[in-house]
């Protein structure tokens, strides 16, 4: 027997079934990755987060992000070439720094799930709310918004807990029909304003660093969900083909729309009709300055369902890497039970989706606009993706130089790409921006810690099982996963 197929030692003997191998293809990898980055959904919320934080400056902060995105999609698809797992981008960064490295990102990335759970359902409640007053009906109070949490959870909840191909083929569905709807909007937009430049928005007038810098951040997340499809790794026919072509597409695509979307809805964020606020629905302010009001009630339901596919596919990517984390025994062993009729990693569908909601109902019971809420989470969650996207980039080419594969564009692209990182975080808290976004790298700090500290314990009471942590993962060619710790390493000699 190949060492590449021996199995790991199992860790945690609690009754489980396997997620579903090989039951995937091509269009439901490439439907995960467009439902969990969620175009639409980032093209609704987003740019008016973005205005929000950098104001005139939203243009540039979404250059930023995307030069960031672009570098780590690349990284991780050289990896995805190689070796696939469950656990995506936490798994990567193990194959590189370990299995510290490899929880820390795998948590960071759980972070980052979670949050845009919570947004996905204020999403929802933002552009249901804005349909029904397109209606005349009032629903502007904390127990209509509760009433509304609760019940686009449901759905949110459920397309996951029933199976992959359910929830991943409605969610790109949605995401065609509302992007065609947003288009006509944006349109629009670029029409009412003329034929000439908004030259402050690529100079970011009156914006400052620190400002551009925390947008850069937020805007990371725009894209963030790009990477679950390396999540699918076990379940995806043909993986080291399909998932980095699924990256690399997703990606490209997403840049080009983020910046046509961004400085055509920054030119209808101020106007006759309205202005952005912490209580708006972004398109509704666009559509109402740009002379297209009427197309409110379409834009508004359709937006509103896309969120309910996103929440449900970052639910899909976030029980995925709790699954992987408990089979390695980082994790209770709860987190490794899959569905038996659906095959779906429901235990940790449904503890997400529940957190995710509580902390929306908290929120909305102290006050806080649903828009400016989704803009203050959503941005916790992007610093789970930064600091993931941030280790895989340290990690990637130190796996190739063990592998004797790396190149030197490649080790100049992960420097690159680290260094923009580990500015932009530095400058998201020095100078500090206004409160509360001056709070807001410390609160992902704290819930960072939180992982940490349970590895740490972990590391302390049983060492060879936190060792295990980042190696359930199949190389290219291999018939079976998990991997011992080290196989790779031994069977490619590889220096340890």
């Amino acid at each position: 027997m190949s060492p590449l197929s021996t199995q790991a030692r199992p860790v945690n003997p609690a009754p489980s079934t396997e997620l579903a191998r090989g039951s995937v293809g091509t269009t439901e990898v490439f439907a995960q990755a467009v439902a969990a980055a969620a175009p639409s959904v980032a093209l609704a919320a987003v740019p008016g987060e973005l205005y929000l934080i950098a104001h005139k400056g939203a243009l540039v902060s979404a250059i930023l992000a995307a030069v960031v995105v672009l570098l780590v999609a690349y990284l991780v698809s050289l990896q995805a070439r190689r070796t696939v797992s469950s656990g995506s981008l936490g798994t990567y960064t193990g194959n590189g720094l370990g299995p510290l490295g490899a929880f820390t990102a795998g948590w960071g990335l759980v972070i980052g799930y979670l949050a845009f759970a919570g947004s996905a359902l204020f999403g929802a409640d933002i552009y249901f709310t804005a349909f029904l007053a397109k209606l005349h009906a009032d629903t502007s109070s904390k127990a209509w918004t509760v009433a509304i949490l609760l019940l686009v959870a449901i759905p949110i909840i459920a397309a996951p807990y029933r199976g992959l191909r359910v929830s991943a083929r409605a969610g790109l569905v949605f995401e065609v029909v509302s992007l065609i709807a947003i288009a006509f909007i944006l349109i629009a937009s670029y029409v009412h304003y003329g034929f000439r430049i908004d030259t402050s928005q690529f100079t970011a007038d009156g914006v400052g660093v620190s400002g551009l810098l925390l947008g850069a951040v937020l805007g990371v997340g725009a894209y963030a969900g790009f990477e679950s499809a390396a999540s699918l790794g076990f379940e995806a026919r043909d993986p080291h083909r399909t998932i980095p072509r699924v990256l690399l597409t997703t990606v490209f695509g997403l840049v080009v729309l983020y910046f046509v979307a961004t400085y055509g809805e920054v030119l209808s964020f101020s106007g006759a009709h309205g202005t952005v606020t912490g209580n708006s629905a972004p398109l509704d302010v666009v559509s109402a300055n740009a002379g297209v009001d009427w197309t409110g009630y379409v834009v508004n339901l359709g937006i509103a369902i896309a969120m309910l596919a996103f929440g449900s596919a970052v639910l899909n990517a976030g029980a995925r890497s709790l699954y992987t984390f408990a089979k390695e025994g980082g994790l209770p062993a709860v987190f490794t039970r899959t569905h038996s009729r659906f095959q779906s990693p429901h235990v940790g569908i449904v503890a997400l989706g529940l957190v995710g909601l509580v902390a929306s109902i908290g929120f909305t019971l102290y006050g806080t606009g649903p828009l400016r809420a989704s803009a203050y989470i959503g941005t916790v969650g992007a610093f789970g993706y930064f600091v993931t996207y941030l280790l895989v980039a340290i990690a990637t080419p130190i796996y190739l130089w063990r592998l004797r594969e790396l190149t030197p564009h490649v080790a100049l692209a992960a420097a690159v790409a680290a260094a923009a990182m580990v500015y932009v975080l530095y400058k998201t808290v020095y100078p500090a921006p206004p409160y509360p976004y001056d709070v807001l790298p410390y609160a992902f700090l704290a819930l960072l810690t939180l992982g940490l500290v349970r590895y740490a314990y972990l590391r302390a009471t049983d060492p060879d099982r936190a060792r295990q942590i980042g190696t359930h993962q199949e190389s290219a060619g291999a018939a079976t996963a998990p991997l011992e710790p080290g196989v790779i390493e031994r069977t490619l000699r590889i220096p340890v």
